[in-house]
Order: structure tokens, then C-alpha cells, then sequence
């Protein structure tokens, strides 16, 4: 009797102490700036914490990245830049000829060129390079998608079939013909590059982006219903369908499984919450915390900031990152 008890004492402890720790990242285009939230527990005891910046944990280390806008006075153009570095590391800003340094955009600038930030992971960022001429007698925008290695950010585009493989061409056409506005005279234009990686309704996704005649709306949009491999993307599973999950949390926003399938921590529009799951099912919430309460509410205390970053840390790696943010 007491061997089976101690056996079962023993098939506890790992249980017991487990631990999960999510870095969550977004993008305040309002305050034009990243925040990163640490949610982290272990037993029934949760934080979370808030990181200025956006933080993304490798295999060397953590990354820090960040964004400058520069004003070319010469051409009448402003531009958002991207950078992403060692956290120990400035960026180096290289400046053109008649180019310098401002703190947001420019007024009356002819051209402008954004970058807008979907996804980022250890490996991989996703994000969307957009220009547009103001200037003229016919105003003008053109818009590429760019998924790239995190460390060449302006290097060649990854096309989508080298994550979803042979079945990429066949989903994209599905994708194309159930899109909004894909019907016309002009078959759109597809490049296996001109897509990103979004978040939508618990899990990150595919979409593409394919160019049609002006007159039929310069472009479409389309979904390529193919899952993105654990390798891009971390992990990435719900323990239910977000059907199921949205009626058992009201407002669900999105939703985050920890790979040890002991904690989901969950977001509506106006709180961040983290509940125990048991076998796959919610258990307790463990922390609630209001959008106010965190500071990181975009208007009247409600979050509707998108998410770009999902990456989890488990076992002894949470009280490491617990102890390595704050440094960085």
C-alpha cells in the first residue's frame, strides 16, 4: 500500500510544478509602438507583466525590435523603417543623402512608405510594405506582402508554398475563388510571395493578397486554409474549437494553449484572463485583469490591439525569462 501511495506521489510532482509563461506582443498604432506582455504562473499563482517594446525570444537569445521614421527632403518622401537586433544591441540607422531623422509622419509629404507588422516569431516576420503617391494628378498605392528570416528584413520574400508544401497552389486557387471581388474580367495575378501570416480567431493563419485590373478594385484578398507548420508559428492548438470556447468565455477576443495543456489564457475586449485547464477543459481563472488595470487599453479601457507575437516558455525557461526580461 504505501509503494502505490509513493508511486502516486511521485506521477504528481511533475504536475504539480508545472509551469507556462506566454510573451504576448502587439502593436499600438495609435501610440505607434509595440508592448509586450508576460503572462506567466506556476501552480495557481499568475502575473502579468508589461514590457516596453516588443521582445522575441531565440535560440541565441532574446531580440528586441523597433521601428524610426526618416523625411527625405529632397524627394518629398517620408518612411517608416523597421529594425530588429540582439536585445543587447542599438540598431544602426543608416541615413540616405538629404534624408533625417523624425518622430512621426511628415505633413505634406508626396510619397509615403509604412511597414505594418503582422507576425513575428524566433525565425520568421511577417508585415506589409505599403507605398503611396499623394502627389499628381492621379494619386497611386502599391502594396507587397512580405514574409522574410527575421534577421534579413529587407532580403528576398519567402514564397508560402516552402511552409504548406505541393498543397499550397490548390488552396490558393480555392482562396481566390471564394474571395470577395476575385470575379472579373482580368483572372488575378498571383505570386507565391505577396502573402502574411495574421492572427484570426485563436490561431495564426495564412492569407494572400493577388493583383487584379484597377478597375476591378487593384487587388483581392483570400484565406489559403492550410495550416502554417509549428516550426513558423511556435505552438499553436486551442484544447477546444473556438466555437466552444467562445460560449464558454463571453467577448472572447482570442485565445492561447500552453503546450503543457495546463493553462489557456484568454482575451475579450475588455480583460485579460488566464484559467487552469483540466484534461482539456476550463478549469478556475487563476488572473483577471482589466485592460486599464495592465495600461494597455487603446480607448475607453478596451483592447482591440492586434496581436503579432504568441510565444510560449514552459518548465524551468519561465523563471529564466522571469528573470531576463526586466534586463532587456
Amino acid at each position: 500500500m504505501r509503494f502505490i501511495l509513493a508511486l502516486a506521489l511521485l506521477a504528481l510532482r511533475p504536475i504539480a510544478a508545472q509551469r507556462s509563461g506566454l510573451l504576448l506582443g502587439y502593436w499600438d498604432q495609435t501610440g505607434q509602438q509595440h508592448r509586450t506582455l508576460w503572462v506567466h504562473h506556476s501552480g495557481d499563482a499568475a502575473a502579468v507583466q508589461v514590457i516596453p517594446g516588443l521582445l522575441v525570444p531565440r535560440k541565441t537569445g532574446f531580440w528586441h525590435l523597433g521601428s524610426y521614421f526618416t523625411l527625405n527632403a529632397e524627394d518629398q518622401s517620408d518612411e517608416r523603417h523597421i529594425w530588429a537586433v540582439p536585445a543587447d544591441r542599438q540598431p544602426a540607422i543608416v541615413l540616405a543623402p538629404d534624408e533625417m531623422l523624425v518622430k512621426a509622419w511628415a505633413d505634406g509629404a508626396c510619397q509615403d512608405i509604412s511597414r505594418e507588422i503582422h507576425f513575428v516569431g524566433p525565425s520568421y516576420i511577417s508585415y506589409t510594405m505599403q507605398t503611396g503617391y499623394s502627389c499628381g494628378p492621379h494619386p497611386d498605392f502599391e502594396t507587397e506582402l512580405r514574409v522574410v528570416p527575421l534577421d534579413q528584413l529587407e532580403g528576398e520574400r519567402i514564397p508560402v508554398s516552402r511552409f504548406l508544401g505541393p498543397a499550397a497552389p490548390a488552396a490558393i486557387r480555392d482562396g481566390i475563388e471564394h474571395a470577395e471581388g476575385a470575379q472579373c474580367y482580368e483572372p488575378p495575378r498571383v505570386d507565391e510571395r505577396n502573402w502574411q501570416i495574421t492572427r484570426r480567431q485563436g490561431h495564426w493563419s495564412a492569407e494572400g493578397w493577388a493583383e487584379t485590373a484597377r478597375t476591378c478594385g487593384y487587388g483581392v484578398d483570400f484565406a489559403i486554409n492550410l495550416p502554417l507548420p509549428q516550426s513558423v508559428v511556435g505552438y499553436d492548438r486551442l484544447p477546444a474549437s473556438w466555437d466552444a470556447l467562445k460560449h464558454s468565455i463571453p467577448g472572447l477576443f482570442d485565445a492561447f494553449c500552453s503546450p503543457t495543456q495546463d493553462i489557456l489564457v484568454a482575451t475579450t475586449e475588455m480583460e485579460l484572463l488566464v484559467y487552469r485547464l483540466d484534461r482539456g477543459k476550463l478549469g478556475r481563472i487563476v488572473l483577471r485583469r482589466t485592460w486599464t488595470q495592465i495600461q494597455l487599453g487603446s480607448r475607453e479601457g478596451r483592447n482591440d490591439l492586434p496581436t503579432v507575437m504568441a510565444q510560449w516558455a514552459t518548465g524551468p525557461s519561465v523563471a529564466r525569462w522571469t528573470r531576463e526580461l526586466p534586463k532587456n
